[in-house]
């Protein structure tokens, strides 16, 4: 059975990712939230333990990660702050194992005027389809993750909102 740390546990991935563990796996989930009572109705689940507490706090994740097989970071805000301490942390618990998600834009690959129309675009959409923006300076670069020598996957999201599917054209023509 693999114990699995979720810090970040009420963002929207992570809670995908809790229920399909749930659901696909025997694997022991400890769920790590600012707010627990987010995720009370979860609490009966034998395999569920709620940790409250903030990613920054290297003292109670140090407690969360005793005895997990890896760590899963699903966060927002001061990135660059919360991943130096995972990865302190990690490193003194002796955990080589990481899955740490993050957003598109972070290293700047996406040119500002891209973000402009994507941000006016949101703004605009109907509610059913909003894309709600991260407002994360890219300065907040998760950079102990990509400077870490622990074995390391970063996903990046761009978006879980529902949107229309991208059309292919019939025809295409290379200039």
């Amino acid at each position: 059975m693999t114990n699995l740390l979720i810090i970040g546990a009420h963002g929207e991935i992570a809670r995908v990712a809790t229920r399909l563990l749930l659901e696909r796996t025997d694997a022991t989930l400890t769920l790590y939230l600012r707010q627990s009572h987010r995720l009370a109705t979860l609490v009966p689940n034998p395999r569920i333990r709620l940790v409250e507490a903030d990613a920054t706090d290297e003292l109670a994740l140090e407690a969360a990660m005793m005895g997990q097989d890896l760590v899963y970071a699903n966060l927002a805000d001061d990135m660059a702050r919360q991943a130096r301490a995972i990865v302190t942390t990690m490193k003194a618990a002796g955990l080589r194992r990481l899955i740490f998600i993050s957003s598109m834009g972070i290293y700047d690959e996406v040119p500002s005027s891209a973000i402009a129309v994507f941000l006016t675009l949101t703004a605009i959409a109907p509610r059913s389809l909003r894309i709600r923006a991260s407002t994360t300076p890219c300065s907040a670069r998760p950079g102990s993750i990509m400077t870490t020598t622990l074995p390391t996957a970063q996903l990046r999201k761009v978006s879980l909102s529902p949107m229309p599917p991208v059309r292919s054209p019939a025809k295409a023509s290379v200039i």
